[in-house]
């Protein structure tokens, strides 16, 4: 049976007529109050009662009985009902029938499956073995093809019927009732069962397909039961990109607004094989989900800094600061294929001396820090006169004073000349590096010169580091040394913990990450370091969470 839809839409001068012929698939998309829910309403009553199956967004997954306890009269009487409710216009936002569908639904499984061994057996018992085999492989058990579906989404549990009880096994050995199944178990059963139990040739209205499924199985899911039902069409309201894409070749509605009182829905149809948009993206999810790629591992100084500077946005370990460009870059590459937005913080090290282009990186999202790297940013005279502060209000000290003790024994810590050697003489080499990276061939030298040989002199530049270390020693400036160079490889850390009333540097640090979290002056403080990212990032909604959309 096809199924015509009337839709009036904004600004147009004619009704549009939607065509639901068997096989077709129509995918409903729009942020929360674009009244998706009202078209849904709609097309229940554009055919017989019988041919129209309603799964509701606010259905129930929680099962009183895992047992048939209807009798047939009682199941015709009920479905009557039900089907006659799922019509009204207020069973859009209330769902009455909750329970009742759920014992309806064990009651149409149990009875298919009796009425299917019925008529198998009148077969064989007429003498019609090769009619009864043909029967027994064009119609296999409903509950055979659910768990067919429930293993292609990866679910473990399998599910059988005894007599009209319903037991579930994830290992197919010890059984226990299907309601003791976790609660997305028990969703993607009762929903792959209700359509396949539904009427041939029916329209199958699916409202929030997703519901209670993890994201990774509901696309395999739902692929897998629209097939199973290529004699039926369907209507899916959904939040869930990613089913919409693993069906590129049905349609999308992007619904937009419905005007109530002129009963007219705003929206646009992408027709079956075209791109699925970022406006209907947007529609669907909101913004892209915005994630921040750091330097370092999960147990490093990074995370927990990051984390508490850019508190509505995820931070995530990327490794070292190659691979965290690699990561933002290929994020970046393929954002048709997922719905997020990176960024990347990669330390400073020396890219402003060796010539690497910042404002580049940052149209490819990455920003570099603008100190040395992340001890810079804990160690910063900001960082330590939050701490000072804290720490002399606790211990009824003078804050000033523990800070004019902290600078000397970090500058004579620094001063040695073992640590002064080793602070200079990583940016030495790291400087040399550079240049040397800068002469290697490129393929296409390689190729116009096949002969090519390349000989560099590099000439070190730690003598020039050792004199700009001693005067900035000299002149007793401790935040210059601390943006410059890598003070991780120094004392200094421990030296000025200690001056600060800190046991050790892993509490000096865990203040100062304490402290970014409950003073938001400090935070600004430090966030302003970071002026384009911040602007970047300032600039988007909440998104801690990955599964804020519904």
């Amino acid at each position: 049976m096809t199924f015509n839809i009337s839709v009036k839409k904004k600004d147009a001068p004619l009704a549009m007529q939607l065509v639901f012929a068997p096989g077709t698939i129509r995918f409903v998309v729009g942020p929360n109050g674009s009244v998706k829910s009202s078209l849904m309403q709609l097309a229940t009553k554009k055919g017989p009662p019988e041919l129209i199956t309603r799964v509701h967004a606010q259905r129930g997954v929680g099962l009183a009985d895992d047992k048939v306890n209807l009798t047939p009269s009682v199941f015709k009487a009920q479905d009557a009902q039900t089907r006659n409710f799922d019509r009204a216009d207020d069973s859009r936002f209330f769902d009455r029938k909750v329970e009742a569908r759920l014992h309806e639904l064990l009651f149409r499984l149990h009875n298919t499956e009796a009425e299917r061994s019925r008529r198998y057996i009148d077969l064989v018992d007429s003498g019609e073995q090769q009619k009864a085999e043909a029967f027994r492989q064009a119609n296999p058990p409903t509950l055979s093809r659910a768990n067919r579906i429930l293993r292609a989404a990866t679910l473990a549990c399998q599910v059988k019927n005894l007599s009209g009880e319903f037991t579930a096994s994830h290992d197919a050995c010890d059984w226990f009732s299907i309601r003791e199944l976790s609660d997305g178990e028990r969703a993607a059963l009762l929903l792959i069962c209700e359509v396949l139990l539904a009427h041939k040739s029916s329209l199958i209205l699916v409202d929030d397909p997703e519901r209670h499924l993890h994201r990774s199985i509901s696309a395999p899911l739902l692929t897998s039961l629209f097939g199973e039902r290529y004699d039926c069409a369907f209507l899916v309201s959904t939040h869930d990109v990613d089913l919409v894409l693993a069906m590129p070749s049905h349609s999308v509605m992007l619904m937009r607004d419905y005007d109530a009182h002129k009963q007219e829905w705003d929206y646009d149809e992408m027709v079956g094989g075209a791109a699925l948009s970022d406006d209907a993206k947007r529609s669907m999810l909101g913004g892209r989900r915005k994630i921040v790629f750091t330097e370092g591992k999960a147990e490093s100084l990074d995370l927990p800094i990051y984390g508490a500077l850019f508190p509505n946005v995820p931070v995530r370990a990327g490794g070292t600061g190659t691979e965290v460009e690699r990561a933002v870059r290929g994020l970046r590459a393929t954002g048709n294929d997922h719905w997020l937005e990176a960024y990347g913080i990669v330390d400073l090290d020396q890219k402003n001396e060796d010539g690497v282009d910042l404002a580049a990186l940052n149209t490819m999202g990455i920003y570099a820090l603008p100190v040395h790297s992340v001890e810079s940013l804990y160690y910063c005279k900001e960082s330590r006169i939050a701490v000072a502060t804290y720490k002399a209000k606790i211990e009824n000290k003078d804050s000033s004073l523990l800070l004019e003790a902290a600078e000397p024994a970090a500058m004579a810590n620094l001063a040695d000349i073992d640590r002064k050697t080793n602070l200079t003489s990583y940016r030495a080499v790291s400087r040399m590096r550079a240049v040397l990276m800068k002469e290697l061939p490129t393929r296409d030298d390689v190729k116009k010169s096949p002969g090519l040989s390349i000989g560099v002199t590099v000439t070190s530049p730690l003598a020039d580091e050792i004199s700009k270390f001693d005067y900035l020693i000299k002149t007793r400036q401790l935040d210059a040394i601390i943006q410059r160079y890598k003070i991780r490889e120094s004392g200094a850390r421990q030296e000025i913990s200690r001056a600060l009333l800190c046991r050790d540097n892993q509490e000096y640090e865990a203040l100062v990450v304490h402290l970014l979290n409950e003073d938001n002056s400090f935070r600004d403080q430090l966030r302003s370091k970071f002026k384009e990212l911040t602007a970047v990032l300032d600039a988007l909604p909440s998104q801690k969470s990955s599964d804020e959309h519904s």
